[in-house]
C-alpha cells in the first residue's frame, strides 16, 4: 500500500511516506507504529479533503491566545492574564475595592486556592440571585446593589481589556477560513467554541 495518497481538491501539501516501524517497535494491529506523525497527517488530509464529508471545528476558548501583537504577545491574555488585570484595576477601585478582596477571599475559602475571574462572577452572580429584585437585601454581607456594582466593574474591565483591534489578515483564524472556503463542500462547515 502507498502512503502518498492523494486526493482529489487536497491541500497541496508533500506529505512523506511513513517510515516502516523498527523490529520490536510498538505497532498497532491495522496502522503500523503506535503513533507515526506522517501516517497521521496523510490520514487527516484524506478525511478532510472529500466535499461529502460533515466537518465541525472546536474552538477552544486558549485558540486566542494565537493571535499576536507585533511584540510577539497574544493580543488577548488568557484567563490568568484577565484575572491579574481585572484585580488589579479592582485593586484600584476606591468604592469597590474591599468587597472585591472580600469577594475574591471567599472563592479562595470555598477551595480554590487560585479563582479566576470566572470563578468569582460565578460567586458574585451567585449571591446576587440570592438577593432577588431588592437592592437593599443583603447575603453574605453583601448587597445587592454592591454586588450589580462588581458584576458590572468586572464585565467593563473584561471588555476594555479584550476589545482590540484584530488583524486583516494572516492570523491562524484567517488561515483556518481560507482553507474552508477552499473546497466546494456540500455541507457547510460547522464551527463551535466555548467564548
Amino acid at each position: 500500500m502507498d502512503d502518498k495518497k492523494t486526493v482529489a481538491g487536497a491541500p497541496s501539501a508533500a506529505v512523506a511516506a511513513a517510515p516502516k516501524p523498527a523490529a520490536g517497535g510498538a505497532t498497532s494491529a491495522s496502522s503500523g507504529p503506535a503513533h507515526c506523525p506522517y501516517r497521521r497527517t496523510t490520514d487527516l488530509l484524506q478525511r478532510l479533503a472529500p466535499n461529502k464529508m460533515r466537518i465541525g471545528f472546536f474552538i477552544g476558548a486558549g485558540c486566542a491566545l494565537s493571535i499576536r501583537d507585533a511584540d510577539g504577545k497574544p493580543l488577548i491574555p488568557d484567563i490568568d492574564g484577565l484575572t491579574k488585570q481585572i484585580k488589579d484595576s479592582l485593586d484600584k477601585h476606591s468604592a469597590l475595592k474591599t468587597f472585591a478582596q472580600t469577594a475574591w477571599d471567599r472563592v479562595i475559602a470555598r477551595g480554590i486556592p487560585t479563582p479566576t475571574v470566572e470563578d468569582v462572577l460565578s460567586h458574585i452572580r451567585t449571591l446576587k440571585s440570592l438577593c432577588g429584585k431588592d437592592a437593599k437585601s443583603e447575603v453574605d454581607s453583601f448587597s445587592a446593589d454592591i454586588l450589580g456594582k462588581l458584576d458590572l466593574t468586572i464585565c467593563e474591565q473584561v471588555r476594555t481589556i479584550v476589545n482590540k483591534p484584530l488583524p486583516t489578515s494572516d492570523s491562524p483564524y484567517h488561515i483556518l477560513a481560507s482553507w474552508i472556503q477552499a473546497i466546494p463542500r456540500e455541507r457547510a462547515v460547522e464551527i463551535f467554541t466555548t467564548n
